[in-house]
């Protein structure tokens, strides 16, 4: 599963047909919730300075999803199918991906913990705490959106822009951190690592029914 392919141009003429479409197609909010203007992704390439093999765009794959649903044009069409299998393609046609089926089964307010690990030092300053999901072997993997502060499996095809949360600083208290995982409907099973500014500051909390 590609997570950010290039798209290469063969053409100038490629190259404009694609900013046609994208500028026909405007800002969309796709099947998964994400706002966005193709047009965003494109880098912008003057006629003189064009050489064959010049990259189009990087896209994530909830990108690609919508391209392979919505664009009409060939040689994008092309590139996916060279990026993906027709098994993937054919069950992101149908709506039958794993994107499409893929149940998150948050807990909101009902979200209990298993505390594994407390900090052992307990000056706050200003410190700033990181909050990571971590992935174990055969686990689906999570990743934050800094902008609606939220986190995201990778299969709920949403856009997301790293790894760790930084948003939060200052004490740091259970019940402080048990408002923050309830906000941001977590589902059981996952293993949260929330690492501060000094040694020894560091919780292992287990989410759980």
């Amino acid at each position: 599963m590609a997570g950010i392919d290039k798209t290469y141009l063969d053409s100038y003429d490629d190259y404009l047909e694609i900013i046609k479409w994208c500028k026909k197609t405007g800002t969309v909010v796709d099947d998964y919730g994400n706002k966005f203007n193709p047009l965003d992704f494109a880098w912008e390439i003057k006629k003189e300075e064009f050489k064959p093999g010049m990259i189009l765009w990087n896209t994530p794959t909830w990108f690609d999803i919508y391209l392979i649903r919505y664009c009409d044009v060939d040689f994008i069409q092309e590139r996916l199918r060279e990026q993906y299998s027709e098994k993937f393609i054919n069950e992101v046609l149908s709506r039958t991906s794993k994107y499409d089926v893929y149940e998150r089964n948050g807990l909101g307010k009902h979200l209990r913990v298993n505390v594994l690990k407390k900090p052992n030092f307990k000056g706050y300053f200003n410190t700033w705490w990181w909050f990571e999901i971590e992935t174990e072997i055969n686990q689906d993997s999570w990743s934050y959106n800094e902008d609606t502060d939220e986190w995201v499996n990778e299969y709920e095809g949403k856009e997301w822009n790293t790894n760790v949360c930084t948003k939060y600083h200052g004490k740091l208290t259970m019940r402080k951190i048990m408002r923050i995982l309830r906000k941001w409907d977590l589902p059981a099973g996952l293993k949260i690592s929330i690492r501060g500014s000094y040694d020894g500051q560091e919780y292992l909390i287990e989410t759980k029914k």
